[in-house]
């Protein structure tokens, strides 16, 4: 069978694409298709070097790599103008645009949709913040356009035969908004990647990008009131400096650090602290496979991530509301009962979210829907 890779852009390396590398890796002979390809950093870059990559005409756009973003008004249709006629089997990696491609009939279209459009369906509000638009007119324009695009988002989900959730809060969203059905395959990590340490340090640690849903400056606030406590804040972003001038001196800003730097820093702190409602979170997850608790909202992927009842995998905690109040209760509770939370169940919590269980799951969901859709007995990837 022929088969085709729709993923949304590649830029950086981030969660969605660790979940392209994987799909590629069981898919070696496919062809990618994307919106834009700006990924530069080489080594991120690796897992891209055996694929063919088809771009859309976005790519070649005046001021496209540093502003890509900014012809969101083109991307619907940037995808549909894909020509993927040749192809059997469609496998779309998906926040937003990606599964919006036209197909036919006669064509088998799966989508690992790591959340419905944010933007388009619940998040507008956040979004048009973390633009900072000012300009009255470019911010009803662009209100206008995703509300809009949201029906067509909608509509176009009956190109997708079958879908795939990244966690089942995404899968109640994915009923909800698409009318749809989905599996839950949890997205892969490379566990054995990580520095597994049991002796800790005594800081506490987020990593994230520091944009305003992500709600860092939470974290920050809540450690402000707590001053005999360290806090390390890792990543970038446009609040940056806004976050630096809110900290006081017990919260120290790393900046952007190399993955070698961030699983140092994950090994050997104290817990892990995660404020945002994320749709799966694998920035816990990393903390996990490091042998570090995790602190985390009780919502979203983490609810479901972090075992907090069993004694067995007991590995974090897990606060009520977006809150520094909650945060700051959350992370007293777990100082007072530190001695409860065990590396080694971290660590084989993680396991549950493998690069193996995540490859063995996709291969028979993928042979079994095959296998339906042309009513025969076939087996498309052996495992």
């Amino acid at each position: 069978m022929k088969v085709a890779i729709i993923h949304d852009w590649l830029e950086k390396k981030g969660g969605g694409e660790k979940v392209l590398e994987e799909i590629i890796k069981i898919f070696p002979n496919a062809e990618l298709f994307v919106i834009a390809d700006f990924m530069i950093n080489k080594k991120d870059r690796q897992f891209l070097k055996k694929i063919k990559i088809k771009k859309s005409f976005i790519h070649y756009l005046p001021f496209s790599k540093n502003h890509f973003r900014k012809y969101i008004f083109f991307m619907p249709l940037a995808v549909k103008l894909f020509n993927l006629k040749k192809y059997n089997l469609i496998i779309s990696s998906s926040s937003s645009f990606a599964k919006n491609i036209n197909k036919s009939k006669n064509q088998l279209h799966i989508c690992y949709c790591h959340t419905p459009s944010r933007y388009a369906h619940f998040m507008l509000d956040e979004y048009l913040k973390d633009y900072k638009i000012k300009n009255f007119l470019t911010k009803y324009i662009l209100r206008k356009f995703l509300s809009i695009f949201a029906k067509y988002d909608i509509k176009n989900s009956n190109n997708v035969d079958y879908f795939i959730a990244n966690s089942f809060f995404v899968r109640k969203r994915i009923k909800k908004i698409y009318k749809k059905n989905s599996e839950v395959i949890y997205p892969p990590i490379n566990i054995n990647k990580y520095n597994y340490k049991i002796k800790k340090k005594n800081f506490f640690l987020t990593s994230s990008r520091l944009v305003p849903y992500k709600k860092v400056d939470l974290i920050i606030k809540a450690f402000n009131e707590m001053p005999k406590y360290k806090l390390v804040v890792c990543g970038d972003g446009p609040n940056y400096l806004n976050y630096k001038k809110l900290a006081n001196k017990n919260i120290i800003f790393k900046g952007w650090v190399s993955d070698k730097k961030l699983k140092e820093l994950l090994s050997e702190a104290n817990a892990f602290i995660f404020a945002a409602l994320e749709d799966f979170g694998i920035a816990p997850i990393e903390a996990l496979a490091s042998g570090t608790p995790v602190i985390a909202l009780n919502g979203g992927g983490t609810k479901e991530t972090i075992s907090v009842n069993s004694k067995k995998f007991l590995c974090g905690l897990l606060f009520k509301k977006q809150n520094k109040a909650e945060i700051k209760k959350a992370v007293k509770k777990f100082v007072n009962q530190r001695k409860l939370f065990k590396s080694t169940n971290c660590r084989v919590k993680s396991y549950n979210y493998s690069q193996l269980k995540f490859k063995k799951k996709l291969i028979s969901f993928v042979n079994n829907k095959v296998s339906t859709f042309h009513n025969k007995n076939l087996k498309l990837i052996n495992f």
